[in-house]
């Protein structure tokens, strides 16, 4: 992972920890009922999907919409995937499964407080009215986190759009493009995706049969054929390298001890802990299994969660340690180049801001003469 990536995956971070953000302040405003499947048959609460998937065999199709404010979604499922020609021709193979983001899904119901006047002077209805409001926020909580978590971890950035998924849960390609709500053209679109569908399932099932160092590379395999913005999902089985080769004599232990670290950076962001980043890319970088280079990129990803803000002057102390760090274990690496011309222009705009509160101060002095 380059250091250009390692910027990029901290963007994505700090994209999920807005949406969480504001996903806070939305549900306050409204509840919503829990419901798992549609009267169409498709799952709506993607764990529930993933548990059927598990238990069927069966693959999943997922759909990411927000039909209230893109039509697009909407025809397609009413058109396409809703009707019954798809549902017959595709239901041995898939489990359905529809993710709605539209406004109307998360605030709806009734506004806080607002009492029908008909129970207002009947304590008993009021508190029962109350009690009930206060569920409709819990469930809405729910659905929206897990709402959000699917559309951060999941990279959508377009919509309406369609994941294929393992029964294990791990992405193996998305479609952003429908050129049509025709069944003859979605034919032709899953017979486009069926080769990368049938060799990302080969390597899933080669890693599930193999064991000890053999299972190790077969990992690998599958990590480098998944979406950098899919990886996230391949979590579980990424935990395993580090204690199937203790020695290691893959050289790989590195590598995803650095991946687990930005999994975990991207589970503290959704659980709104963005404190803990970096005593995440802190710890992992003293392992002794990660090279040189990898010290460097989980050094530098530390280095961008403190500053990718307005820095303290501590902060800024820390920054240079970091910078310091990471010139130290290569100065001629690309990582360590580009931290030394980091290091420069830290040092002048620490220059810059010592002269500028020295003249605020000599100007305030004099003002006070």
């Amino acid at each position: 992972m380059t250091s250009r990536a390692l910027i990029n995956q901290e963007s994505f971070m700090k994209k999920i920890l807005v949406a969480f953000m504001t996903a806070c302040v939305v549900f306050l405003a409204g509840c919503s009922k829990i419901e798992v499947k549609n009267e169409k048959g498709w799952w709506t609460d993607y764990d529930e999907c993933l548990k059927a998937a598990s238990e069927s065999g069966k693959k999943i199709m997922m759909v990411i919409s927000a039909d209230e404010v893109e039509k697009s979604g909407e025809t397609l499922k009413q058109e396409l995937f809703y009707t019954e020609v798809f549902m017959q021709k595709y239901q041995d193979e898939y489990e359905f499964c529809e993710i709605d983001v539209s406004p109307s899904l998360i605030v709806n119901a009734f506004p806080k407080n607002n009492i029908p006047e008909a129970i207002r002077n009947d304590k008993a209805k009021t508190r029962k009215f109350l009690n009930e409001h206060k569920k409709g926020q819990r469930d809405a909580a729910k659905i929206l986190e897990k709402r959000m978590k699917i559309m951060a971890t999941f990279d959508v950035t377009h919509r309406p759009m369609m994941v294929f998924i393992t029964k294990e849960g791990y992405p193996i390609a998305d479609v952003q493009y429908f050129p049509s709500a025709q069944i003859e053209t979605f034919d032709e679109i899953i017979e486009y995706y069926s080769p990368r569908i049938t060799e990302y399932l080969t390597l899933v099932e080669t890693a599930h049969n193999s064991t000890g160092l053999d299972r190790v590379k077969a990992i690998d395999d599958l990590y480098n054929r998944t979406s950098n913005s899919y990886r996230y999902h391949l979590t579980e089985l990424m935990r395993e390298i580090p204690k199937l080769d203790k020695e290691n004599k893959s050289q790989l232990v590195g590598k995803y001890l650095l991946a687990l670290a930005t999994s975990d950076t991207i589970d503290a962001t959704i659980a709104r802990k963005p404190h803990k980043i970096a005593q995440i890319y802190e710890k992992v970088a003293k392992n002794k299994f990660l090279s040189k280079q990898e010290q460097q990129q989980a050094y530098f990803a530390e280095l961008y969660i403190i500053g990718k803000n307005s820095p303290t002057d501590k902060e800024l102390k820390q920054m240079k340690a970091l910078l310091d760090k990471i010139i130290l274990l290569d100065p001629s690496s690309p990582i360590g180049m580009q931290a030394a011309s980091k290091l420069e222009q830290l040092n002048e705009f620490i220059k810059r801001r010592e002269e500028y509160e020295k003249k605020i101060k000599e100007e305030s002095e004099g003002s006070d003469n």
